[in-house]
């Protein structure tokens, strides 16, 4: 579950409405609770750190980037006339904070998420890459984003997977989820929900796993 703009809301309805309202309707359904199976994920920081005062569900910071570069490297900075929270937390830009979503990466980045959140929500290149020219697509070898967060207790889910998204699939969306699973992905975020069940029974088989 997804809280969208919540800076937005705090100027139009008062500061903490959404997240206020979210929390109701949690408790009211009975899952307000560590153990419920939901994850609220937003892609700024204030509204997770302050409903992990009021709550103990799961909680995931999502991160993204405005661009892939040729080489494979991402980029965090916003063009003029773009939409900033692409490449850093909107809380963040407005209140002056110059740290982009770059920052989560580092090792202080996951220890700063750490303290707020159970995991961290990124943008598929993040962990797998991939280099690109007119004619081909190359992917990269897995960077050490899963293995740092892991190391700071945070689970990984990545987004967004659908089954147009060629780019590391080859036209099998089975082989897009097989390389973010052997990468260590602890879930992830699919339009697809049939193609993602099946892709992680095969996997799962295929590499001996009990299922949980």
């Amino acid at each position: 579950m997804e809280i969208r703009h919540p800076y937005f809301h705090n100027n139009v309805f008062g500061e903490h409405y959404i997240k206020n309202r979210l929390i109701k309707t949690l408790e009211k359904n009975k899952l307000n609770t560590f153990d419920s199976p939901i994850f609220i994920q937003c892609f700024e920081v204030e509204p997770l750190q302050y409903i992990n005062t009021k709550s103990t569900v799961k909680l995931v910071q999502l991160i993204s980037a405005y661009n892939i570069n040729k080489d494979g490297s991402l980029d965090v900075n916003v063009p003029d006339g773009e939409f900033i929270s692409y490449g850093a937390p909107y809380d963040f830009y407005v209140n002056g904070d110059k740290r982009t979503y770059e920052f989560f990466t580092t090792k202080e980045g996951m220890k700063f998420t750490a303290s707020y959140t159970d995991g961290i929500g990124p943008w598929k290149p993040f962990i797998i890459s991939y280099k690109s020219d007119s004619n081909n697509i190359t992917l990269l070898e897995p960077t050490n984003f899963v293995k740092l967060a892991h190391t700071h207790g945070l689970q990984v889910h990545p987004y967004t997977f659908r089954n147009e998204n060629i780019q590391w699939s080859g036209r099998n969306p089975e082989n897009e989820y097989h390389l973010f699973f052997n990468a260590g992905v602890d879930g992830l975020f699919t339009d697809h929900t049939e193609e993602a069940t099946k892709a992680l029974n095969s996997w799962l088989e295929k590499n001996k796993v009990e299922k949980q």
